[in-house]
């Protein structure tokens, strides 16, 4: 994890044998550094699940990482942004970030979700875009669809049949006929299965 002019290695999955964890550690922050990245209670690794507290001054911070060590069957390594951005790690990769990120949280996540769930949409509100998340523990046949307050259908975004595992989809503010709707709030709801479930969401303009 690195900006422009500082850098450093924190490590995950990592079996740490007993006694040893001392080597791990780091000396509590100071009020003047410009840059420090380090896990809860100040060390520079974990095994399963943790936050990243990072202090930042530059304008952008660079994370290279290079997945050694596999998750665990039908699971996956995740960093979660404090915005709720979440990137999957696998093999060796950077991702950038802007500056002002404080926390993360790096945790191993099972592919395959353990329950049907349909999250709230990110950002909102939102102009003109949202990205929308559901998970399918098993293969089902999915609707997607969006409605205004009147209960009228404005669009259809997914009627499939769909696989088992973490989906996402976009939606852009437009109607069926591609024309772009007015502000206000809207319904998205999500039929799997025997599983129905409908949130709100604000499109501002």
């Amino acid at each position: 994890m690195q900006n422009g002019n500082h850098s450093t290695t924190l490590y995950f999955g990592k079996d740490v044998p007993e006694g040893e964890e001392i080597n791990y550690s780091l000396p509590p922050v100071f009020p003047q550094m410009t840059f420090d990245a380090r896990f809860t209670d100040d060390m520079k690794y974990i095994r399963d699940t943790g936050e990243i507290s990072v202090i930042n001054m530059d304008k952008r911070l660079s994370v290279n990482y290079t997945v050694n060590i596999h998750p665990g069957e039908y699971m996956e390594w995740l960093l979660i942004t404090e915005n709720g951005e979440e990137y999957i790690l696998t093999g060796t990769n950077e991702i950038v970030l802007n500056q002002g990120t404080t926390t993360m949280t790096l945790t191993k996540r099972a592919i395959i979700p353990q329950v049907y769930t349909l999250h709230q949409n990110y950002p909102n509100p939102f102009n003109p875009i949202t990205t929308l998340r559901y998970d399918l523990p098993l293969d089902a046949f999915v609707t997607l669809s969006i409605y205004d307050m009147l209960g009228r259908e404005v669009t259809q975004l997914v009627n499939t049949t769909q696989k088992a595992g973490f989906k996402s989809i976009q939606w852009n503010a437009t109607d069926m006929h591609g024309k772009p709707v007015s502000a206000g709030v809207y319904l998205y709801q999500i039929r799997a299965g025997e599983f129905v479930k409908t949130k709100k969401m604000v499109l501002l303009k």
